[in-house]
């Protein structure tokens, strides 16, 4: 009985192989590549379709193989034999496809090579039931050994190239950096291939092709190492503007790292020297029928992997060859910014020497002016940072009698005798990320929503940043907690490379609070009382920012919503809501003795988005508001002795240098924004920059103030650019420039 299930199982296994092989393919990749809404409105139909699609292909193939077989008179051994595994091999070689939900390029390499190794094993098995098996297992080994190598040291430079490019168009894929290392590793096994067959066809120069490949390689390998350490430096990836880079910037040269980098290489080229050799060893000791089926097999892999796989188009090198060609072309054209419009941008306090690399480093004024305040016992004092979500100044009682009682916690914090507020201050740039950026490392960011929060492409940056300046003037541990996934938006690797050091996200959060979420992550009634916890245990002088979340559409989120009034209005019910959480903490705070020694800083991250102001809720605002608006700025000073309000026109980028202008911290020449208690008041204009929108707010005449508003591709151009404004069609200008110093690494 047991001898006919096994005999059964026998017969009916290379039938399953080949079925599942194909459906974990199809699934694997339809999981991977299709949004959770995708899936569930139809995801069982294109798996089908796929699978439907790869089981014909196989089985294509396995007719082709048959044929050649019988065309050229293999040994019998592949008929009656081999073919019967492959079904099984296929299976396999499918399994590999499981690493689509992996989240970890790591553990995503060691998957991938220990099936790699899998399938090695039981082919080198298989094939020494041939009666040459000596000679094809030879062959087999070389091939998988020089696979091997490469699959592995190519991982190398591209996970480092990955890790350190800023800007990447595919970082929304966990495992993009495999997918490039499998689409390379194809490419240039499927040249070594075409060099394997002049090694037996053209016998007078039948290793030249071959140590031709391999010096290839190693040249390869040598770019890669420098573009390793310019991704390093700069962020971007190895191009001749690198070489101005060096000429007009001075970039420094360690020679710990250079010294590092080299060995690495030279150990990389001993290795790969020697994994030539022993497959050089392969080529003299086997002849071209054990090799042909190989190289050919390599070369329309290869073939493959350059016209069907995308991921090798996102490469470094071919990213890299792009730079190279585009600039001997003359594609790419250093852009330059008018002397008009410079002048112009000055009186924005935007200031530039185009004559430099690093552009910001332009002569400007410093602030050092000593504004008189410190604590009592000269300490530093903690920070604290909240970010309200969304919230508009015209929608809060400070600001606006009409909505006094949507706000009666922050009418307090205003009222608080220690508390200044700051009006007329502008967002820089919207949505969140980029207003954290423009805000935290006072620049007016060229990119946007689409490239960052739905695309995931900027991942991080060199720009100086107010977090990493407090670190060095005696602020260990800065901090910052989101009541979503830190990895919305590429939130913690830009806040990382802000020098933030512990960020808080849903993850983490659900390992301290013992709630289930209440809003679009935790509510702000459950983050509150877990920002006080902590601040309470942090070690002075700490910097701890805190981003609401219940004022962030749909307004409809918060399971603990307090309602405003009738609670028919939901943009009020929100604003009520984060108020009241905000009031709790706020009397929480002012009775500790955090309220002695921390510095408290509210303020919007942004203003509200227009599509928020419904008609039948805000008939007054409806169609008069953009995505620019003045913002909430509070600011708490324990003895506080400056004016209990500033009315200077500013926006979000003027908080950093505002804050180490208390510090009598000197802000850095790179910073876009000035002290809202220094030199701001100076510059009473205002740019606002993001894709959604760009923002004048401009005095003319230093009297009345014009405001313009358009999306970057509606700007028209067609009329001249008014002599004494700067005109949209300018800021367009100046909008493209920018995005081009940022790409090019300029900024920093």
């Amino acid at each position: 009985m047991l001898k006919k299930v096994v005999k059964s199982i026998k017969i009916i296994a290379p039938g399953l192989f080949s079925l599942a092989g194909p459906f974990i393919i199809a699934y694997s990749w339809y999981y991977y590549h299709l949004t959770s809404e995708q899936k569930a409105e139809n995801f069982w139909q294109p798996v089908a379709t796929l699978a439907i699609a790869v089981f014909i292909l196989f089985f294509l193939f396995k007719l082709l193989f048959r044929f050649l077989v019988n065309k050229f008179k293999w040994h019998t051994f592949w008929l009656t034999e081999f073919t019967s595994y492959l079904d099984e091999l296929f299976f396999w070689g499918a399994t590999a496809f499981f690493v689509l939900f992996f989240k970890n390029e790591l553990w995503s390499l060691v998957y991938i090579l220990t099936i790699f190794a899998f399938i090695f094993w039981r082919l080198d098995n298989i094939l020494s039931r041939h009666k040459e098996d000596l000679s094809w297992r030879k062959v087999n080994r070389a091939v998988f050994l020089l696979a091997g190598c490469l699959f592995v040291m190519l991982s190398f430079f591209q996970y480092t190239a990955y890790h350190y490019f800023i800007f990447d168009s595919n970082a929304k894929y966990a495992n993009i950096v495999l997918f490039r290392v499998f689409s390379l590793t194809l490419l240039w096994l499927g040249s070594f291939a075409f060099g394997s067959l002049v090694y037996f066809y053209f016998k007078k120069v039948k290793q030249l092709f071959l140590f031709f490949w391999l010096v290839c390689l190693w040249a390869v390998f040598f770019l890669n190492m420098v573009n390793a350490g310019v991704a390093y430096e700069a962020g971007l990836y190895l191009s001749p503007i690198i070489f101005s880079h060096f000429s007009r910037a001075g970039l420094q040269l360690y020679w710990l790292p250079v010294i590092l980098g080299l060995s690495v290489y030279f150990i990389l080229l001993f290795l790969t020297y020697l994994v030539f050799r022993r497959v050089l060893r392969a080529h003299e000791e086997t002849t071209s029928r054990h090799w042909l089926f190989y190289n050919f097999a390599l070369i329309c892999a290869a073939i493959f992997s350059v016209f069907a796989v995308n991921s090798l188009r996102n490469t470094p090198e071919v990213l890299m060859f792009r730079n190279f060609y585009d600039t001997y072309r003359q594609v790419k054209m250093d852009n330059f910014l008018t002397k008009n419009l410079e002048e112009k941008l000055e009186k924005f306090g935007l200031f530039y020497d185009q004559n430099k690399f690093a552009v910001l480093d332009a002569d400007k004024q410093s602030e050092t002016k000593n504004i008189g305040w410190s604590l009592s016992d000269g300490k530093r004092p903690n920070i604290l940072i909240v970010y309200l979500e969304s919230f508009s100044a015209r929608l809060t009682g400070p600001y606006n009698k009409q909505y006094e009682e949507v706000t009666p916690g922050l009418n307090i914090f205003a009222a608080d005798k220690n508390t200044t507020i700051f009006r007329k201050v502008y967002n820089a740039s919207t949505p969140t990320i980029t207003a954290l950026l423009s805000s935290f490392c006072s620049f007016l960011p060229p990119t946007g929503h689409e490239e960052i929060e739905r695309d995931k492409e900027l991942k991080s940056h060199h720009l100086t940043c107010l977090p990493a300046i407090l670190k060095k003037n005696g602020y260990k541990n800065i901090s910052f907690i989101t009541a979503v996934d830190k990895e919305f938006s590429n939130k913690n690797t830009i806040l990382e490379s802000m020098g933030i050091n512990t960020i808080w996200g849903s993850k983490e959060l659900k390992k301290e609070i013992t709630e289930e979420p209440k809003s679009w992550g935790y509510s702000d009634h459950q983050l509150f009382p877990f920002l006080f916890e902590k601040i309470s245990e942090e070690e002075s002088p700490f910097v701890m920012i805190y981003e609401t979340v219940d004022t962030h559409p749909p307004f409809n989120l918060p399971k603990d919503m307090v309602y405003y009034k009738d609670g028919h209005n939901p943009v009020l019910n929100a604003f009520h809501t984060t108020d009241n959480a905000f009031a709790i903490f706020w009397q929480q705070f002012k009775n500790s003795s955090l309220a002695e020694n921390t510095m408290v800083i509210v303020i919007a991250d942004h203003a509200i988005f227009p599509v928020a102001l419904e008609q039948k809720y805000f008939a007054d605002l409806y169609g008069k508001t953009t995505f620019y608006d003045e913002l909430f700025f509070g600011l708490y000073l324990p003895q506080n002795n400056i004016s209990k309000e500033i009315e200077v026109y500013g926006s979000g980028m003027d908080m950093a240098p505002t804050i180490l202008h208390l510090l009598n911290i000197e802000a850095p020449k790179k910073f876009e924004g000035w002290s809202l208690l220094g030199e701001r008041s100076k510059y009473p204009n205002l740019i606002g920059m993001h894709e959604f929108g760009l923002y004048l707010n401009q005095t003319p005449d230093n009297k009345t103030r014009e405001e313009s508003f358009s999306t970057p591709n509606d700007v028209s151009c067609d009329l001249p650019a008014d002599n004494e404004i700067m005109s949209l069609c300018e800021l367009k200008t100046y909008y493209d420039w920018k995005r081009d110093m940022l790409l090019s690494g300029r900024l920093w």
